[in-house]
């Protein structure tokens, strides 16, 4: 289905039912989710140091000493921008459902 909005002023919604618009929202907090274990595993990863799978280095030259500490910090922005995007669509979703 292809929809067009006719200019008018108003703005054009795609979910206009209060259980669509959660049902939508909740769809979209999967990825935060799926990214937050994802900088978990990777920050246990970083700590326990283990191998990695494959060498990638952006850096012609990386000493051995930060190379434990590149995972963990990476995966603590990750986390960071995972949860940040989680109370966001939280808070969205509980605004939805006291409306």
């Amino acid at each position: 289905m292809i929809s067009e909005k006719i200019d008018d002023g108003k703005v054009f919604e795609t979910f206009s039912d209060a259980e669509d618009k959660m049902k939508n929202l909740k769809k979209r907090r999967k990825p935060s989710i799926y990214l937050l274990i994802f900088a978990i595993i990777m920050a246990i990863w970083g700590m326990v140091g283990l191998e990695p799978f494959f060498e990638f280095i952006l850096v012609g030259f990386t000493p051995l000493s930060n190379y434990r500490l590149t995972p963990i910090i990476l995966s603590f922005i990750l986390a960071i921008v995972s949860i940040l995007r989680l109370v966001v669509l939280s808070r969205m979703i509980k605004s939805i459902g006291t409306k």
